[in-house]
């Protein structure tokens, strides 16, 4: 009984401590409501004030407005001869080297001279006679174009010193002047006659009436009769060898047009196949400056891609120089952007360049900004977008990089700067809007 007694006892106390143990105080509900609260006050400010960038990554390789320009062989061959040395100072059009090939290079030179200077001064004959055909040249593969060339100022040249077709148009503008002058007279002639047949009709006409009266002898009637006809038969020769001089003046300036057609169409023929010959040979001579010598399009200092000497071999599209200009220019970025994300990009972001060949972590990026992008994507699928730098190559450590010939990296453009509460709405904002739609 005591034990059963005890056990009771035990019980109702445990339900008297698990009474004042369930029951929660209510300094700690307030309390713990007001921290959570606060909490969550601090969480919504900082989600208003912090703001996170969307970040797009692409590649970029950096530039200047004029890039260096690299020189490459367009033939395989070896190297006849190399005229500049390494690190010199070149100006634009100047040669560089020469790959060996059965013309002489000095040949060639100086015949591409004479033919600029030749058709600048305006394609004079008798210049041409100065210049060209008084040396022998070995020219190679524009051989037979400077061949063909000459063929054609010498046959020019001999159709203007011949002079047949001018001498022809001269006489027969000679021989039309006196025909001219003759047809003229035959006018005059003509008018004289018609005036002395009038009067022989006239006298015919009293003399027919007088012989009517029989005042006029049969004999003077004759007489008048008779030279009354012969003043008409000459009024009638001397018409019919005016109209004859009119068409002999008629074929004479049928003549002499189609003497000027025909002279002119000669001319205009060898003028033509003198222009055509003359452009071939430029084109041949450009041909073999493409293929075997290298010229420096630009002003700038030379660099040797390698060690090059003279009977070196060098392949097709080997590189041979790089020319770096004189002046160097605002460097510029061109990037490949994917299309993914491509359309929050906009013209004036920011851009952090970071360069493969400067660790970012020792000399920092550059700073630059979307200048333009590219209507149409590139057939492998990326805009291009056009990055300027403010602030030159001087990164965000103020370190200034170099230029060097290559500098390849990754783009980081800022696009969309959102405050952190705007980006945890927009899953919302998205699922309320589909909603609606499909409503």
């Amino acid at each position: 009984m005591e034990e059963e007694k005890k056990y009771k006892e035990i019980e109702l106390r445990s339900e008297e401590v698990q009474e004042v143990m369930g029951r929660v105080p209510p300094w700690i509900l307030r309390w713990g409501i007001a921290v959570l609260f606060g909490i969550l006050l601090i969480l919504l400010c900082v989600s208003f004030f912090y703001r996170y960038p969307d970040v797009i990554t692409a590649e970029v390789t950096i530039t200047t407005v004029d890039p260096p320009v690299s020189i490459i062989a367009r033939a395989t061959g070896k190297l006849d001869k190399i005229y500049v040395e390494n690190n010199s100072q070149v100006s634009a059009d100047v040669p560089l080297a020469v790959i060996q090939n059965p013309a002489r290079t000095e040949d060639i030179l100086w015949l591409s001279s004479q033919v600029s200077e030749w058709i600048t001064s305006g394609s004079d004959l008798l210049m041409a006679r100065q210049r060209f055909g008084a040396r022998p040249l070995q020219l190679g593969s524009v051989q037979g174009a400077y061949s063909l060339f000459l063929t054609s100022l010498q046959d020019y040249r001999d159709y203007k010193s011949l002079n047949y077709y001018p001498q022809k148009i001269a006489f027969q503008q000679k021989q039309l002047s006196m025909q001219h002058q003759y047809y003229g007279g035959v006018v005059e002639q003509n008018k004289l006659t018609e005036v002395q047949s009038e009067l022989a009709r006239s006298m015919f006409q009293r003399d027919s009436a007088l012989y009517q009266r029989k005042i006029l002898s049969d004999e003077d009637f004759e007489v008048s009769k008779n030279s009354y006809l012969q003043s008409r038969q000459t009024s009638l020769s001397v018409k019919a060898s005016a109209k004859q001089s009119e068409m002999q003046l008629t074929q004479g300036k049928e003549t002499l047009l189609d003497l000027q057609q025909q002279s002119s169409e000669l001319e205009n023929r060898y003028m033509l196949a003198l222009r055509t010959a003359t452009e071939q040979l430029v084109t041949a001579i450009k041909s073999w400056e493409r293929d075997y010598l290298m010229v420096s399009p630009i002003s700038g200092t030379v660099n040797l891609m390698g060690v090059w000497s003279n009977n070196q071999n060098v392949l097709t599209g080997e590189t041979i120089f790089t020319i770096v200009p004189a002046a160097q220019h605002q460097p510029k970025g061109k990037a490949l952007l994917p299309v993914q994300g491509s359309g929050k990009v906009k013209v004036g972001q920011r851009v952090n360049v970071r360069l493969n060949n400067f660790p970012d972590q020792e000399f920092g990026y550059l700073i630059g900004r979307v200048e333009s992008i590219s209507n149409i994507p590139t057939p492998e699928g990326f805009y291009v977008l056009e990055i300027v730098f403010p602030s030159g190559l001087t990164t965000n450590y103020d370190r200034l990089l170099p230029l060097t010939r290559q500098m390849a990296g990754s783009a980081e453009i800022i696009t969309d700067d959102l405050r952190l509460i705007e980006r945890f709405l927009m899953p919302v904002r998205k699922l309320i809007q589909d909603q609606r739609s499909r409503k």
